[in-house]
């Protein structure tokens, strides 16, 4: 049963229809994290915080 599953999840990593959206919203929510957190860092050294 397990060789069964690990076959199946296998499988289903070859299905661009399976694997690319969980991508696509990984790279979204890691760009604008990146871009929120430059923004932070940028209004934080505005104010004369230091980290």
């Amino acid at each position: 049963m397990i060789d069964y599953g690990i076959g199946v999840f296998f499988a289903a990593l070859t299905i661009p229809e399976v694997v690319l959206p969980p991508l696509v919203v990984a790279a979204v929510v890691g760009v604008a994290g990146a871009a929120a957190g430059g923004l932070w860092r940028r209004r934080r050294a505005a104010v004369g915080v230091t980290p």
